[in-house]
């Protein structure tokens, strides 16, 4: 239903493996420390659907009066003190379960987004790994690091890219996720020394799949 309705599509980082990077419709996951070509598609957009996200400060940046500067937002949560916290301004709140909305969603008519579509993916593909994210001699790159485990790893894969720090971030960035996969951080609370214990727990839970763990030094 979302693909006929032809409309860009982006995710949270909690939200990262409801979509993979094949996926037509997609076009990054913005954040604080997102991708920079997603986050200039969200800013370009004039109208935001928020679906079960709670638009907090790391989503909207902690400069929230700039969020969405030229678009209206309408917010869809469960929850309605997420609606009623004032920051980001919500234009449309809607007390209401995503997946409900969702399928009311799918049985309206849609003007044609083609070229909005075409636009964002434009944008959404602005390098995720460039000149100036500089290495010293005798480093590997994380960026380059996280393209390449993203060419090793299978739809199949669990993936815990935690906890906190450039382990996290980098990895948040970078990825390029397949459908199917399962990735799960601690944004949460970013809590250091998240990211082992979350992978043993996500290998009990799925142990006919390969977990990858990702983590920092500090976190480790």
């Amino acid at each position: 239903a979302l693909r006929e309705m032809g409309i860009p599509l982006q995710t949270t980082w909690n939200g990262a493996d409801r979509l993979g990077v094949a996926e037509p419709l997609y076009v990054g996951r913005p954040n604080t420390w997102g991708q920079r070509g997603a986050n200039l598609v969200l800013a370009q957009s004039d109208c935001i659907v928020a679906l079960g996200s709670r638009l907090g400060l790391q989503q909207t940046g902690f400069n929230w009066q700039e969020f969405a500067p030229v678009g209206r937002v309408v917010q869809v949560d469960i929850d309605p003190a997420e609606l009623d916290k004032g920051h980001p301004v919500v234009d449309v709140p809607l007390v209401a379960d995503a997946n409900d909305t969702l399928r009311a969603l799918s049985t309206r008519r849609f003007g044609d987004y083609s070229e909005w579509l075409t636009y964002a993916r434009e944008v959404a593909a602005l390098p995720l790994n460039e000149p100036s994210n500089e290495t010293a001699p005798g480093y590997i790159s994380p960026f380059s690091f996280a393209d390449d485990l993203s060419g090793i790893c299978t739809p199949d894969d669990v993936i815990i890219p935690c906890s906190s720090g450039g382990a996290n971030s980098v990895m948040m960035q970078a990825l390029l996720q397949k459908e199917g996969q399962v990735i799960i951080t601690d944004k949460g609370l970013a809590s250091m020394g998240y990211g082992l214990s979350g992978a043993i727990g996500a290998s009990l839970a799925w142990p006919d799949r390969r977990t990858v763990l990702v983590e920092g030094d500090g976190g480790f």
